[in-house]
């Protein structure tokens, strides 16, 4: 990439080497909060079904993303998600169930129903079923890719890391205007160059840092005092006067307008009802 103006996107590969797409190697805390994104697309288009797919909490997405708990979202829409990041063995994730249904197969939950957060490797490392034949109806166990920042971004600023899903025509350029980064610390984030070309599917590490909060302060990933992201209250830590030190502001839903969980656990959609020379260690990852 010659311009951080041009786009630096590609279609995705398969990689023959099924060691390259486990994950970001564990070098910061054993667990953190991180974020990744998803596009909303059928089936999983509302807040109820898109934290269902991700093991997440449905009233965050609202929160952050400022949509309705019952309406569907906008087809494509980028939505952030808050996830637990967790380092397994020496790899980070985000575990997620998904009960399969007719015809799914590994390559179609990484790239078409995860849209790239798995990889077909990662899928099938954690399950034992073959992957032409996986029987329906069976819980496997997809692993989110996330990473939590090293002892050196945290002490550069960095608040948390985003798992963030290129769309296509996206650059450098791109990205770090829209959550307020340098194309720079991207690129150490990420160990790329300006010359990198980075796979359509394969997330690029968003280095969310705190000095952008007292610019933005209600940004999702700024902190409150108490040490709470400030999603959490509304995007607006002021609560009554205090900094919430005594409750979240959380979206009440009333039982009879949701009649199911609004964090399930199965991966499976609920039925329609009227509802700075910093360097993150990583394995290659790609598709």
């Amino acid at each position: 990439m010659d311009d951080l103006a041009k786009s630096d996107i590609k279609e995705p590969e398969e990689s023959a080497n099924p060691a390259v797409s486990k994950g970001y190697l564990c070098n910061g805390p054993q667990t953190c909060q991180s974020f990744v994104t998803f596009r909303s697309r059928k089936p999983y288009n509302t807040p109820v079904r898109i934290a269902s797919l991700l093991a997440a909490e449905g009233s965050d997405i609202v929160a952050i993303n400022n949509v309705s708990a019952e309406s569907a979202i906008p087809p494509n829409k980028m939505i952030i998600i808050p996830v637990t990041c967790s380092c397994f063995g020496n790899i980070y994730k985000h575990p997620a169930p998904y009960t399969v249904k007719r015809n799914d197969t590994y390559y179609l939950l990484a790239n078409e129903i995860y849209q790239g957060l798995s990889t077909c490797q990662a899928v099938i490392s954690q399950n034992y079923y073959d992957s032409e034949d996986i029987p329906v109806g069976v819980e496997l166990l997809v692993p989110i890719r996330c990473a939590c920042p090293s002892k050196n971004q945290i002490a550069n600023g960095v608040i948390s890391l985003m798992s963030y899903m290129p769309a296509e025509g996206d650059t450098l350029s791109r990205m770090g205007e829209l959550f307020g980064v340098s194309p720079q610390s991207i690129m150490n984030a990420n160990s790329i160059s300006q010359n990198t070309t980075v796979n359509l599917l394969t997330p690029v590490l968003i280095p969310l840092r705190d000095e952008s909060c007292p610019m933005s302060p209600s940004s999702f990933f700024c902190r409150c005092s108490n040490g709470q992201f400030s999603y959490r209250y509304g995007n607006a830590c002021e609560v009554d006067g205090k900094d919430g030190e005594d409750f979240p502001v959380k979206l009440i839903i009333m039982l009879d307008e949701v009649p199911f969980p609004f964090t399930r656990s199965s991966g499976e959609p609920p039925q329609d009802s009227t509802n700075d020379n910093i360097s993150l260690e990583m394995e290659t990852v790609s598709m």
